[in-house]
């Protein structure tokens, strides 16, 4: 058998050698050298603008648990994030089970449904922004015309309803992509075990939970901890929508949100630190447990 200096000549070997020091650089720059001073940082009372860096011990971790506000950022995160992922998981299934009932038309559907979720992040805030509007919203034109009493209702001005037109507008952002996965796995469903239970007499119902369920599976498991992960870093909405960033009175400020504002409008580096290893640590554990507990119940 030839060895390697047989089949790859030298100066490939010599270019192959040069790609991968660029890489291991760019890596060591732009990711790995971020994360060890951002993990350093999170102990120390750090401004760059002014060469700031004093130690502090766990004090910015300590400030996380007595910060009133820095615990509704939280209670605010998780909650949106557990909506979000039973919405946008449960609307999924539902409606590519649907789409897949249909005979004509999957394509068009198919696009219609994953459009909201390749559309800039920035445009769907401002429409939506401009559809909860108290004056000239379409939705609360919509809701009077129906004789509900919504006329002039401030949807993202009240710290009532402001994490709910959040959630609404994330939800109907990422539901297109789950649709798009789940259809993909009915299309690979074996239609063989289908008809041969509809044969045995099973109807629609037993047929979706003994036959389909179990097949997707996987699918639910990828989707549920992707939209974990995806929903506890949840910022641009809340960044946007609202006219105050994270809404009125806080009741839309997560934890990326935070991040952002403590380091670059306080200059809070250290403390914004501390709040990133904090949600690197609940996103990695979370993930875990999701992997750990849903795989048992899939094997079993």
């Amino acid at each position: 058998m030839k060895g390697i200096k047989g089949i790859v000549k030298k100066e490939d070997i010599g270019i192959v050698g040069v790609v991968l020091a660029l890489v291991f650089v760019y890596y060591s720059v732009f990711l790995v050298y971020p994360i060890v001073k951002g993990f350093i940082g999170s102990f120390h009372e750090w401004n760059p603008f002014i060469y700031k860096f004093k130690f502090t011990g766990f004090a910015n971790y300590k400030r996380i648990l007595r910060d009133p506000r820095g615990v509704r950022t939280f209670i605010n995160t998780f909650y949106i994030a557990g909506v979000r992922v039973a919405a946008v998981i449960s609307l999924g299934l539902l409606i590519a089970l649907g789409i897949n009932a249909q005979k004509r038309f999957k394509t068009f559907f198919r696009v219609v449904y994953f459009l909201p979720y390749i559309t800039s992040i920035a445009a769907t805030s401002l429409i939506w922004s401009f559809m909860y509007d108290p004056n000239v919203g379409i939705l609360n034109e919509i809701l009077t015309f129906l004789g509900l009493p919504f006329q002039g209702f401030p949807w993202l001005h009240s710290s009532d309803t402001a994490i709910y037109a959040i959630m609404i507008t994330n939800i109907w952002k990422g539901t297109g992509f789950a649709v798009i996965i789940f259809l993909a796995a009915l299309s690979g469903i074996n239609r063989n075990l289908i008809d041969a239970a509809r044969i045995d007499g099973a109807n629609g119902v037993q047929v979706f939970y003994h036959i389909k369920i179990p097949q997707l599976m996987p699918s639910v498991f990828y989707l549920l901890i992707l939209n974990t992960i995806t929903s506890l870093q949840v910022f641009a909405e809340p960044l946007m929508m609202p006219e105050v960033a994270g809404g009125p009175d806080g009741s839309t400020r997560t934890i990326v949100l935070a991040i952002i504002e403590e380091a670059f409008e306080n200059q809070r580096f250290g403390y914004a630190a501390a709040l990133t290893q904090v949600l690197f640590l609940l996103i990695m554990s979370i993930s875990l447990i999701q992997f750990v507990v849903l795989r048992k119940g899939w094997k079993a």
